[in-house]
């Protein structure tokens, strides 16, 4: 089943490296194992955040900081895009992608259910793997706004279940 992340897991997670660092250091090489670059990834968000040094993250990545500083204009350039694809619905306000117009709660709403992109992609034939990327990158900025759409969502549909229960909903 899919969990939704949420800020107390955060918070949960960083109390265990404290309580258990052995255990929490399985949990994140693991992840890092089954999610090919998300370490290089968070080391250079960490640098774009000045969380980091680009020498320090050299030297994590063992690479040359020239390089380091290649790739965190790369992370910058494709936020940039990210943001560029997306655009506003009307009076409703809702984040859509230009291309295709489909919500970024959607998006997101449907890689809860399937569980990978992948299957995302499967799921929306028309989005290229860029458009899939952006919206994802919005809805990782724009946390609170994407939840409420989606829990907004949720929430009609319950009560449309509630009113009509032998009509098949999604």
């Amino acid at each position: 089943m899919w969990k939704q992340i949420a800020p107390w897991q955060l918070k949960q997670l960083q109390r265990l490296s404290s309580l258990d660092p052995e255990r929490c250091e399985t949990f994140l090489n693991t992840l890092f194992r089954q999610v090919p670059g998300l370490y290089e990834d968070l080391v250079i968000m960490a640098v774009d955040a000045n969380e980091l040094s680009a020498e320090k993250a050299g030297e994590l990545l063992q690479v040359p900081s020239a390089e380091i500083d290649a790739r965190l204009q790369v992370f910058r350039r494709l936020e940039a895009v990210a943001e560029q694809q997306i655009t506003r619905d009307g009076e409703s306000q809702i984040a859509r992608l230009q291309s295709g117009g489909v919500a970024i709660w959607e998006i997101v709403r449907e890689l809860r259910k399937l569980g990978s992109v992948e299957r995302l992609e499967s799921s929306f034939p028309s989005l290229s793997r860029g458009d899939i990327a952006a919206a994802l990158r919005y809805a990782q900025n724009h946390p609170e706004e994407i939840e409420s759409q989606i829990r907004r969502y949720e929430d009609s549909l319950t009560f449309r279940r509630s009113m009509y229960p032998n009509v098949v909903h999604q």
